[in-house]
């Protein structure tokens, strides 16, 4: 018998952004949780699940199997995007992993700045290495989306097409069209920054030092509140 996939609140914001037709890749699938919910739904024409363990590989298969959806997923024990290339893969999915480790993944296969791939990122961390790559592939972000999962908010990016893509360094946090799109979240995800920036400049400057970087962030994201607060008037 067949068994549903139940996702996390984070890998459904992912999922959603996932195109009717896309040839994927879920790159780090872990449990494979989202292969399997995709095949499920039939959304995508061709799915790859791919991981640098073996343990991890192993439990995307079960997934898949008490989904009665093995036969639709290609597994794959990869380091990163090795070997993807020659795929024809059009939406590529990296969440969960570190901002650092998603950029230095992108940047070792050029073909992922291509105008026909898509990219969905979930970083857990260093946001603007993510953002300073894209800017560099001239993959600008197109769509964003913020979840709250188990009392914690992840950003998760859409990155499409090519062009100009030069952030501010607010805009590396929070990206423009959460803004625009008037995400529910957004507001509790700024009071959040702020608070964590806030406390960051203060330990800098106590210590005799300065961060421009960090000072502008804070700026923008402000600015970025005042502007959420307007919402609600």
């Amino acid at each position: 018998m067949k068994r549903g996939v139940r996702l996390s609140p984070r890998l459904m914001a992912a999922a959603s952004f996932v195109p009717r037709g896309a040839r994927l890749a879920d790159v780090g699938t872990d449990h494979g949780l989202v292969p399997a919910f995709l095949a499920l739904e039939g959304r995508c024409d061709y799915i790859v699940a791919s991981d640098i363990r073996e343990g991890p590989l192993s439990a995307a298969v079960r997934t898949a199997e008490k989904s009665g959806v093995a036969d639709r997923i290609d597994f794959r024990l990869a380091d990163g995007l090795r070997g993807m290339e020659t795929l024809s893969l059009d939406t590529l999915l990296i969440a969960g992993m570190g901002g650092e480790t998603i950029a230095a993944m992108l940047e070792r296969a050029p073909w992922t700045a291509e105008e026909r791939v898509t990219l969905l990122l979930q970083p857990q961390s260093k946001l603007p290495e993510v953002s300073d790559l894209l800017s560099r592939l001239r993959k600008p972000v197109t769509d964003a989306a913020l979840a709250r999962d188990a009392g914690r908010l992840y950003l998760v990016m859409k990155a499409s097409g090519s062009g100009d893509y030069t952030p501010t360094a607010a805009e590396k946090y929070a990206p423009r069209v959460l803004l625009d799109k008037r995400d529910a979240l957004l507001p509790d995800y700024l009071t959040w920054l702020i608070s964590r920036f806030s406390k960051a400049e203060r330990a800098i400057r106590g210590a005799g030092r300065e961060d421009a970087a960090l000072t502008e962030a804070l700026r923008g994201l402000a600015a970025m509140k005042e502007e959420t607060d307007t919402w609600r008037k």
